[in-house]
């Protein structure tokens, strides 16, 4: 089994639940994965930030764009790809992975 992994969507409470949040996101990347608007959807790996990503709802797929603050060693992309799935399943659609 793969490092625990979650596409946390825009907003989520982890991410807006608190004004530090140095514990689970890199002070170097925070401008990344914030916008004027709020927080993007977020892509956390063991409990910390280090992506974002997006979703493209396509019939009957579901294209997941995953957009990495650092380069991921195989077994975090293994787990994303494992995520991603689970995504797909979840909203009944096939997920398509790429990471940007």
């Amino acid at each position: 089994m793969g490092p625990a992994t979650y596409l946390l969507p825009a907003y989520d409470e982890l991410l807006i639940g608190y004004s530090d949040r140095s514990a689970f996101l890199a002070e170097r990347h925070a401008s990344r994965v914030t916008s004027a608007n709020g927080l993007l959807s977020s892509l956390m790996v063991e409990g910390r930030v280090v992506g974002t990503w997006r979703r493209d709802l396509r019939q009957p797929v579901v294209g997941i764009e995953a957009r990495p603050l650092e380069p991921l060693g195989r077994r975090p992309q293994e787990s994303l790809a494992q995520a991603a799935r689970a995504y797909g399943r979840f909203l009944g659609l096939r997920a398509e992975l790429s990471i940007t």
